[in-house]
């Protein structure tokens, strides 16, 4: 089980700092060091081609992490920093992208479980509105609705921004608890 509040331990004792400045790779790269902590044994690919364990046509190509002992117990993580907030809607929409993936990688009984960890500084990912929600386009209220006041992913969402006009179907629910990582930093993980 990946354990968050682990992980910010190690960070700590390793000194490392994690802003809004701190990339998504400098994160998996960190998430690998924190793995090969836990168990020197573990083989640990990035950015692994799903191709590899002969699948196709998957919400996703490539797995973020992906790390085992035993070539047959295949673990996964799928990570996301949303840091913009211009374009925080389109990262909330990804990590529903990143939930299906998982949910498909473990279904296909390759690998026998999987996490999704999102981190944020942005408020709006994780703070209930002020008032209600009333998106520019309609079609978003249920992916900020899921986020903001349910803090339940679960269901359909759609997102309408520009020329991405897309949905998408996951199959759990899963709910957000977030967990303060580091000054302004918030974070979830969701065990597939």
């Amino acid at each position: 089980m990946f354990l968050i509040s682990e992980f910010k331990k190690y960070s700590q004792s390793n000194s490392w700092n994690i802003d809004r400045y701190t990339s998504e790779f400098t994160l998996q790269f960190r998430i690998c060091r924190f793995l090969q902590s836990i168990d020197s044994n573990f083989m640990i690919e990035l950015e692994s081609n799903i191709n590899r364990y002969s699948l196709e046509k998957f919400t996703k190509k490539e797995i973020d992490i992906d790390y085992y002992k035993n070539d047959d117990k295949h673990s996964c993580i799928e990570l996301k920093y949303v840091r913009d907030k211009g374009s925080y809607n389109i990262g909330m929409f990804s990590f529903y992208e990143d939930i299906k993936f998982v949910e498909e990688l473990v279904e296909s009984g390759k690998f026998q479980n999987g996490y999704c960890i999102l981190f944020t500084s942005i408020k709006e990912l994780y703070t209930p509105p002020n008032k209600k929600l009333n998106p520019k386009n309609k079609e978003n209220i249920r992916l900020y609705d899921s986020f903001r006041v349910k803090k339940q992913l679960s269901g359909t969402v759609s997102i309408k921004t520009g020329p991405l006009n897309k949905s998408i179907s996951i199959k759990g629910k899963y709910n957000l608890n977030w967990f303060d990582f580091q000054d302004d930093i918030k974070c979830c993980v969701l065990n597939i």
